[in-house]
């Protein structure tokens, strides 16, 4: 830990999807996603309340010898797939840590997205930093070699705030400790095991169209996923080109994230809005009948999204780099409107600008109507999620337990999710309510924009100042309760929004679907399904090195088989290709490694059993 260093205003922005996705390929823990529940439900239900009815204890004071000028210090904060910034936090967030505590937060993160590389790296010179951000697979690991301080004194007497609201959370960090804490879980929550994970209004995987041009051709109903491609080859017909000249595709592909893996990105993002969660290096499971399916399988989802693909590209749809872009060159077609079709409701959310909204132009969930979308549900404990420790070398521990305390606490959590009281809203008459500085930043979206900040609240820009870290120790947004205000901590749920949020492109969707949201639709045809989505903090061995060799060996001739067959000339070369691909893998080990994840499948299952059973 550094003293005396400067406080910066500078955070450079790197989206926290790509984070979150980047580590959301080939692992059992996949901490992108919801958490799991601790039972499954068929018909997702909207959660009633919160779970925890302790009121929770007055602020602490801030230590005096800290706000002293000569004791300011820059802490590290770093995990190796955790941090959705780089560089020190200034802004609004940044100048409340400032004031309360002297300290500046310095968020660690590779420059080349390749955090596990530096996690290597600096686990080798036994410098972690100083908030470190650990997936429970890797806790063992730095308590042995003596990167993480054992917190659990401070924990008990520090920390009023996270051991009041959050018991089943420290429970499962004493639990991971064998009775001592190294890291505090994150992702908890209030809400009661297992109400789904939604926030009410839009799910993150799940079908998102040009709303605008899929209604100017007649809105053909999408039934199936084999529709698709016929219902973007309208859309593309009608608008062949964007305001700019540029052409649009139907899709837009890459190849480099989950570049390690047998399977695409692209094809696999289908799972859960069919049910199934990507499972190890092989294949997906359906977590609510509780089977494993390879990604490989003649009649399983993952080749009929491939064959879909192939389709989609005999109508001119694919665009044509897909084989050779890079992730950091999709954005700008997806927020210019190139792109017609998205995964998830973030990709290409950049073309829903304030102007376009207001016209009815945008992104929008789009039904596939024999889809059945799995969410994740809420477990109090934050059970499979990341725990955050202090590092060995953390000169001031009694200060970070106390910051940690502070991020646990009702006015924290507000704060990130509204903004500051005073400045992006206020109660008025005992409701919460956004002051127009918080319409004119983003509050009554999905995300905060880009308004300059006055400078006694911080200056810089607002997104810039917002506290940006992906592992919150409360699960962010949603029905979460402020037991302060008895008011959502979401202000996109406060009574005082009315139809404020609902833009003409909302509008126009909820009058053409007679629904006035997209969860509500789910729900109310029977679309929506909620399950566990996560290991009960599960970790799978390591694989053995000839598992590994087939593995690479497996992958040099999946991946670009994959991308010939999406670009074959007919059917005739598709299932050939297919064919050829699939009698290699198999001379090459395919079954043992779809034996291995089979075989944890299923111990996952169990486990998850057992927790149910336990927790009847």
């Amino acid at each position: 830990m550094k003293k005396n260093l400067s406080k910066a205003l500078a955070l450079v922005l790197a989206a926290i999807m790509i984070a979150a996705l980047a580590v959301g390929c080939g692992r059992n823990n996949n901490n992108d996603d919801p958490p799991q529940d601790t039972g499954t439900q068929n018909n997702a239900q909207a959660p009633t309340g919160g779970g925890n009815d302790v009121t929770p204890p007055p602020a602490p004071p801030a230590s005096t010898d800290w706000v002293r000028p000569e004791n300011h210090i820059t802490v590290e904060l770093f995990g190796p797939h955790s941090v959705g910034a780089i560089g020190e936090l200034g802004g609004w967030f940044g100048k409340m840590i400032y004031d309360r505590f002297n300290m500046t937060i310095n968020q660690i993160s590779a420059a080349d997205g390749n955090n596990q590389l530096l996690w290597d790296t600096r686990s080798m010179a036994r410098n972690l930093g100083d908030l470190i951000i650990i997936n429970p697979e890797d806790l063992d690991d730095v308590v042995q070699m003596g990167l993480v301080m054992d917190i659990t004194d401070m924990v008990d007497t520090m920390m009023p705030y996270y051991t009041s609201q959050f018991p089943a959370g420290l429970a499962r960090a004493r639990n991971l400790g064998q009775g001592r804490i190294y890291g505090l879980s994150t992702n908890v929550s209030t809400q009661p095991a297992g109400a789904a994970y939604v926030d009410g209004l839009q799910i993150s995987r799940s079908p998102f169209i040009h709303q605008e041009k899929w209604l100017a051709v007649g809105a053909p109903p999408i039934n199936t996923l084999e529709d698709l491609p016929g219902v973007l080859a309208l859309m593309q017909e009608a608008f062949p080109y964007t305001e700019n000249g540029d052409p649009v595709f139907g899709f837009t592909m890459w190849g480099d994230w989950c570049a390690h893996d047998v399977f695409f990105a692209n094809l696999i993002w289908f799972d859960e809005m069919y049910g199934m969660r990507q499972w190890g290096n092989t294949g997906m499971i359906d977590p609510i009948n509780q089977t494993y399916e390879s990604v490989f399988d003649e009649d399983g989802l993952y080749k009929r999204a491939l064959r879909m693909f192939f389709e989609a590209n005999q109508l001119g749809l694919i665009d044509p780099d897909s084989p050779t872009q890079m992730s950091d060159t999709i954005w700008g077609k997806a927020d210019g409107g190139q792109v017609m079709f998205s995964w998830h409701s973030w990709f290409g959310a950049g073309f829903n600008t304030e102007e376009n909204v207001a016209q009815g132009i945008g992104m929008n969930f789009i039904p596939i109507m024999d889809q059945n979308i799995l969410v994740g549900s809420i477990v109090p404990d934050g059970r499979g999620r990341a725990v955050i420790g202090i590092g060995s070398g953390a000169d001031d521990p009694e200060r970070l337990i106390a910051f940690l305390d502070w991020l646990s606490s009702p006015d924290v959590f507000q704060a990130v999710h509204a903004g500051p009281e005073g400045l992006t809203w206020e109660m008025v008459g005992g409701e919460p309510v956004l002051t127009p500085f918080g319409f004119e930043a983003g509050m009554h979206t999905q995300a905060p924009t880009e308004v300059a900040v006055p400078a006694e609240w911080g200056g810089s820009d607002f997104m810039l100042g917002s506290w940006r870290n992906f592992n919150m120790i409360l699960r962010h947004r949603g029905w979460e309760i402020n037991p302060n205000t008895g008011f959502t901590y979401d202000p996109r749920h406060w009574p005082s929004m009315g139809q404020a949020a609902a833009s003409q492109l909302d509008v126009t969707w909820q009058n053409h679907f007679n629904s006035a949201g997209q969860t509500d639709f789910l729900r109310e045809n029977n679309m929506l399904s909620s399950a566990p989505v996560h290991g009960i903090d599960f970790v799978a061995p390591e694989m053995s090195s000839d598992l590994e060799l087939a593995l690479t060996s497996i992958r040099s001739i999946t991946r670009p088989a994959q991308w010939q067959m999406i670009f074959a000339a007919d059917q005739a070369e598709f299932d050939a290709l297919w064919a050829n691909m699939i009698t290699q893998i198999e001379g090459l080990g395919w079954q043992d490694l779809v034996a291995r994840d089979r075989a944890h499948a299923e111990e996952y299952f169990a486990l998850v059993n057992a927790y149910l059973a336990g927790s009847n």
